[in-house]
């Protein structure tokens, strides 16, 4: 008998035994806060009188592995069924060896490295008892006032698309019953990354193209790549909350892309019904999330304390016994059936933090650091360096949502130093947003040769419910700053932050020659400061490129490269197609998406079609030289730009990328193939290829491309 009909034969096997509350209280969530207890409190405890009762099927947010074991021995030996349950966590970039958050991940450009660190967040989840964790986010974000971007990919559909992909490969990998691997979740389904102003949980309104062309392919992907588990978004979709949302998970997530797995509430999001007005009361947010799709309620108790009142109605009855054979489904896949135990080990601690993670995380953390500015770097190891900032002696540049952090293991940018035999002194001078005191300041700086200054925001400044809308240093560290640059000694800016900043009055600072170098650290997990410190010196050469555009202020947003070209205004009699200009500012990014520095400086030229006219594909090739006498890494990346369709196309969209290592002085001939489906573009929600005129255009970044013109017939 073949694996996948044993599972159908022992699931429906299963189902036919349940009663109609044993299948609902499969749909439900639960927390359990309290730590490891035993005797009538734990007897008495609310949730494990439901588990008792087969009213839960997974839990959320246990970090102790003796109440994991605990739960799960509950649930197997005391219930009719003896149906295991699977534990969840929000695990988004990493577990207890913490990587750079998403966001500055996705600055690597390197969707391989990214799957390793998926791979090891997936076996330190495993081995504490986690079977799923709640992330890949595909949420596209173009607005930095929305705290959540560090938690994703970026602006661009087809980056986050490679993203997303690599994260559930690297979770699940080809088998996930072992110790090895975990299901993933992917996330907010759908459009939460444009809610309104930037502000968390807003509503979101926008057209069916846009959401076909930008904010569905990263969810396309995921589908495509057998993600377990689609966890709906907070939001309004359309005037539509997305949790009963029967376009967003019927219609396109269960019957357009055939999703097979499971569809999950976010945190208490099905009783917000009531709160969005679409409800009266939680019998309505019951009915209204099973007729719409929802699987698997998290938190929230409307199936458990309603759904049984529609189950004699045949439609909602077959939606739940769907609904229960995606959750069986996926506990058979995790091999709960066989062993419910498998990974929850008492002594899990001795399987994080082992040195290939951490040599992991070290290498994702170089690739992560974004150089912005540079006439100074790298720093000679006999420099006098005076280190100053409120970063200097913190240990919390993880950044947030950071698993099961311990931040004990962790180094501060001055313990770090410790450890090296560099000529260095170091100075505080204020906190992030107070105590400034330059008291001895002066005649440290003075003693030194260079400057590095270490600014920026909180790790809890940025993630969810934390939103802004002063995106800029605060005024404290501004302080710090000017007092610096006064005394005219070579300035190195480090920039710590889950999101963009603007940046402007720094930029200033850096073309009237105040600062000489301004590098994006971003957060970057457990290894930030051996990776910063290293890049500081030269070890590392910085390749990490934006994955969101840096507006020039907060006036500016939303601002996104891949955006649509205009009619107006003109400029000295000729047509500028693609701004609509600002009275007080350029319209274009401060930094633009794409953009990114090295110790190395690459040229580009001679791009080469073999042809003018693609028919189903068509071969081109750019020459890349380094030309430095440092090796490092560039990303060479590949846009198109439709002349004419039948509606306005953006003036760029990403279609291709590769990462390569350069030598000194080395060149390279670059080979890229794109295809027929590559111009895919959705028009009025259907597929649609145009013919006509396309620019392709190749270069360090969506502004700097060398462009020629070929013909689709």
């Amino acid at each position: 008998m073949k694996k996948e009909e044993k599972k159908n034969i022992f699931i429906d096997e299963l189902i036919n035994k349940m009663t109609i509350e044993e299948k609902i209280g499969q749909m439900y969530e639960s927390t359990y806060t309290n730590g490891f207890i035993t005797g009538p409190e734990f007897e008495n405890d609310d949730v494990i009188k439901l588990i008792k009762k087969g009213l839960v099927g997974s839990i959320i947010g246990q970090y102790d592995n003796e109440v994991i074991y605990q739960l799960q021995k509950t649930a197997v030996e005391e219930t009719r069924l003896h149906i295991p349950l699977f534990f969840a966590n929000d695990i988004i970039h990493g577990c207890r060896t913490i990587f750079p958050i998403p966001l500055a991940l996705a600055c690597t450009w390197n969707p391989k490295l990214v799957e390793n660190c998926a791979a090891v967040a997936a076996k330190e989840s495993r081995n504490s008892g986690v079977q799923l964790v709640f992330s890949p986010v595909a949420d596209l974000a173009r607005d930095p006032r929305w705290g959540r971007v560090m938690e994703g990919y970026g602006e661009d559909p087809y980056l986050a698309s490679k993203m997303t992909r690599s994260l559930i490969r690297g979770y699940q990998g080809k088998e996930l019953y072992n110790e090895n691997t975990v299901a993933a979740c992917v996330k907010h389904y759908a459009g939460y990354g444009a809610v309104s102003g930037g502000r968390d949980y807003n509503s979101v309104d926008m057209s069916l193209d846009t959401f076909y062309n930008y904010y569905l392919p990263p969810f396309m992907e995921a589908t495509k790549n057998d993600v377990k588990m689609v966890m709906t978004s907070f939001n309004t979709f359309n005037g539509i909350p997305a949790t009963c949302n029967s376009f967003l998970l019927r219609d396109i997530l269960k019957k357009k892309l055939k999703f097979k797995g499971v569809v999950i509430s976010d945190y208490t999001a099905s009783d917000e019904l009531i709160k969005h007005k679409v409800c009266k009361d939680e019998e309505e947010v019951a009915y209204k999330s099973i007729m719409a799709g929802l699987d698997h309620e998290m938190v929230s108790r409307s199936y458990i304390n309603q759904l049984k009142k529609f189950s004699n109605d045949e439609k909602i009855l077959n939606y739940i016994n769907d609904s229960v054979r995606r959750i069986l489904n996926l506990k058979y896949d995790l091999g709960l059936f066989d062993n419910p135990y498998l990974g929850i080990h008492i002594d899990f601690e001795k399987y994080w933090l082992l040195p290939a993670y951490l040599d992991q995380a070290y290498l994702a953390a170089n690739e992560s650091i974004t150089l912005l500015e540079n006439r100074i770097l790298p720093l000679n190891k006999e420099d006098h360096v005076l280190f100053i900032g409120p970063f200097i002696d913190t240990k919390r540049l993880v950044g947030a949502w950071a698993g099961k952090v311990d931040h004990n293991y962790c180094k501060s940018l001055i313990e770090e130093l410790a450890n090296t035999n560099y000529h260095y002194d170091y100075f505080k001078g204020c906190e992030i947003n107070s105590d400034f005191n330059t008291k001895g300041l002066e005649e440290k700086i003075l003693k030194n040769d260079k400057i590095v200054l270490l600014l920026g925001e909180d790790q809890w400044e940025s993630g969810e419910n934390k939103s802004k809308t002063n995106l800029e240093l605060s005024d404290i560290q501004y302080q710090l700053l000017d007092y610096v640059i006064k005394f005219n000694k070579p300035t190195i800016l480090l920039i710590h932050a889950g999101r963009p900043l603007i940046l402007s009055r720094i930029k200033k600072l850096y073309e009237e020659r105040k600062i000489d170098a301004v590098m994006y650290n971003w957060f970057l997990g457990t290894m930030s400061s051996k990776s910063i410190i290293h890049t500081l010196y030269g070890i590392n050469n910085p390749s990490a490129k934006l994955t969101m555009s840096f507006p020039y202020n907060v006036g500016q947003i939303p601002i996104y490269y891949n955006h649509l070209p205009t009619g107006r205004p003109k400029e000295n009699g000729i047509s500028d197609d693609y701004r609509t200009r600002y009275l007080d500012a350029p319209n274009d990014a401060l930094y633009p998406f794409g953009y990114g520095l090295s110790y190395s400086k690459f040229i580009y030229k001679n791009l080469i079609l073999k042809s003018e006219i693609l028919e189903k594909e068509l071969s081109f090739s750019i020459e890349v030289l380094n030309d430095s006498s440092y090796a490092g890494y560039e990303t060479i990346e590949v846009y198109i730009e439709c002349m004419n369709d039948i509606v306005s196309r953006p003036i760029n969209e990403l279609k291709n990328f590769k990462k390569l290592w350069f030598l000194p002085h080395e060149t390279k001939v670059v080979e890229f193939v794109i295809k027929r489906n590559d111009l895919n573009y959705v028009v009025n929600s259907k597929n649609h290829i145009a013919c006509g005129t396309y620019g392709l255009k190749v270069g360090p970044n969506s502004i700097d491309t060398i462009v020629k013109y070929f013909t689709v017939k």
